[in-house]
């Protein structure tokens, strides 16, 4: 539910409405409403979230929800003519945006601009209790999203990407290692590689409140087992390329490694 009366999703939904009006392309425009579904996702994420951390005080909870909200506030500053800016950071536009509507709100800002990078020492101290939420919430968020429709995520990125059943070395090397992928190493954005990329997210959680959620729901199983059944057989490859596919990830990702059944 839209509460238009709350400054930051008045914010949020200002823009987005402001550039979906002005989209040159249905491309543009489908993107632009995505994100802003997708921004609703992540907001009701981090309140799962921290309901599941009964640690944190009201002022945590707002900080959280607030960066959760306007996460991606700067996602329609990276559309210019028409075009999409994939080199155009969205947190650091998004939070420039937000600092010149609401000066001085340097810990909000703070999250907006560094939600999008791996998490480091270089985080900002004051933005670091905070972080870590949001961005598990938006990862849980995009998961489950994924989930829930693998034919309509192929569809979505089979004008953009290939469609050959190719996964990039990255993600092989980052499963074996059981580490987060590093995504500037990936040379080869195959519809498989993006997809299978998110089975690889279990590695990026920090918060105990997102481990307990995703071995409650069994989030990345059902995302194993709808990428295995319901992708594979869309992509362009042999019988018998895609069976020993679904083999190796059954393997990288299996129920042991996954540990969300016991």
């Amino acid at each position: 539910m839209i509460d238009l009366t709350n400054p930051d999703e008045q914010c949020l939904v200002q823009l987005y409405a402001e550039r979906i009006c002005m989209a040159k392309s249905a491309g543009e425009r489908d993107f632009l409403t995505g994100k802003l579904a997708h921004a609703y996702e992540v907001i009701r994420m981090a309140e799962r979230l921290t309901d599941l951390a009964p640690d944190l005080d009201a002022s945590a909870r707002e900080i959280i929800w607030r960066g959760a909200c306007l996460h991606d506030i700067g996602r329609p500053l990276q559309w210019k003519d028409g075009a999409f800016h994939r080199e155009l950071d969205h947190g650091k536009l998004g939070a420039a945006y937000f600092s010149k509507r609401f000066p001085g709100e340097t810990t909000i800002a703070s999250v907006i601009e560094w939600h999008n990078r791996m998490p480091s020492d270089a985080d900002p101290p004051a933005a670091r209790p905070y972080l870590d939420f949001v961005r598990d919430a938006d990862m849980l968020a995009n998961l489950k999203h994924n989930a829930d429709d693998i034919p309509y995520l192929y569809d979505r990125l089979k004008g953009i990407s290939s469609t050959r059943l190719e996964i990039d070395g990255e993600f092989y090397a980052a499963a074996r290692a059981k580490r987060p992928i590093l995504y500037k190493n990936i040379k080869n954005e195959s519809i498989l590689t993006i997809v299978a990329c998110g089975l690889a997210w279990q590695y990026n959680l920090r918060t105990p409140a997102a481990e307990k959620l995703r071995k409650k729901e069994f989030l990345f199983t059902s995302y194993r087992d709808r990428v295995i059944a319901e992708l594979i057989d869309l992509l362009d490859g042999s019988d018998a390329e895609k069976k020993a596919v679904k083999q190796e990830l059954a393997s990288l990702f299996s129920d042991e490694v996954l540990g969300e059944k016991e």
